[in-house]
């Protein structure tokens, strides 16, 4: 998958010596050769000075990004053309091979799915990226960072498009079966129809004009969530069904279905066993372009 260069050592300081300052992807591995913490940078050399001091000092609370460094026999790293491009190696490696230190990237285990199978009747079920159905025609709508943002979602629902038969973390079931609420829900959760926000504003108006001040803060509060939900929605669902154009500072990359590096192939993410790939992914550029949204410009091609 990656080929990754550099030399062991014993504290990593023959590894900044030889590090070219560019951006890329490093690798900390133990001295059995285990895969201990990934990181991308945009200055390799810089970056490996931060995991590697110079002079010794101790830390009364390590970060995990040292005690991987105090544990490392063998620094590698690859070279890569952008930092967008390490920032997708680095997600890769980690989601391939769970790196031991990598707490933080390894979130997408915990992230929270929501699939509806069209024979199911309408019925919405959430869970981790280990309980996504293979089935063929299944929808999977997400990712949501945990069981309580799927939870409030569907609370926007059954307040605003009559869903109920509520289970908290396991299933939703429009009352009555499919529904017209239940259509409207799914087009809420793939961005595509505004209908909720008309909602939302037409019930915080009434209840500003009978004086219902907090109940109309609340819809306030509501309408900015599903204003940004639905604009998260509609980039995650147009990056797995069209090629994304990333262009400023005279670079222009394009994902082609999801594919970006070198060695990817878009038929990979499109019938990969993991169902759930190509949204994580959109959400990790999505996330990247929202950092630098003053330096790039990106469209859908």
């Amino acid at each position: 998958m990656f080929q990754p260069s550099g030399r062991r050592n014993v504290h990593g300081l023959a590894a900044i010596a030889e590090a070219p300052r560019a951006p890329g992807v490093y690798l900390f591995y133990s001295d059995v050769h285990l895969l201990l913490y990934v990181g991308k940078a945009i200055d390799l050399r810089r970056r490996l000075r931060q995991h590697f001091p110079v002079k010794n000092t101790v830390s009364p609370r390590p970060t995990r990004q040292q005690t991987a460094a105090a544990s490392t026999s063998w620094v590698s790293w690859v070279l890569c053309e952008s930092e967008l491009h390490a920032l997708v190696l680095e997600d890769k490696i980690i989601k391939d091979h769970l790196p031991i230190t990598n707490k933080k990237q390894k979130k997408f285990l915990l992230q929270q799915y929501i699939t509806l199978e069209p024979a199911d009747k309408g019925r919405f079920t959430s869970g981790d990226i280990s309980s996504i159905p293979h089935k063929k025609g299944t929808e999977i709508f997400g990712p949501f960072s945990d069981r309580f943002a799927v939870k409030n979602i569907f609370e926007i629902a059954a307040g605003y498009f009559g869903i109920s038969g509520m289970v908290p973390g396991i299933t939703f079931l429009p009352a009555g079966g499919p529904t017209e609420g239940a259509q409207n829900f799914r087009n809420f959760l793939i961005g595509s129809d505004d209908l909720i926000m008309e909602i939302i504003e037409e019930r915080m108006k009434r209840s500003a004009e009978e004086r219902r001040f907090e109940e109309a803060a609340k819809h306030r509060e509501t309408l900015a969530f599903c204003s940004r939900f639905l604009d998260r929605q509609r980039f995650i669902r147009q990056f797995a069904d069209n090629d994304l154009e990333i262009s400023g500072e005279s670079n222009r990359w394009v994902f082609h279905r999801g594919a970006f590096l070198d060695n990817e192939d878009p038929d990979y993410f499109a019938s990969s066993s993991r169902p759930w790939l190509l949204f994580d992914r959109a959400l990790v550029v999505l996330i990247w372009l929202g950092k630098n949204q003053s330096r790039y410009r990106y469209r859908f091609i």
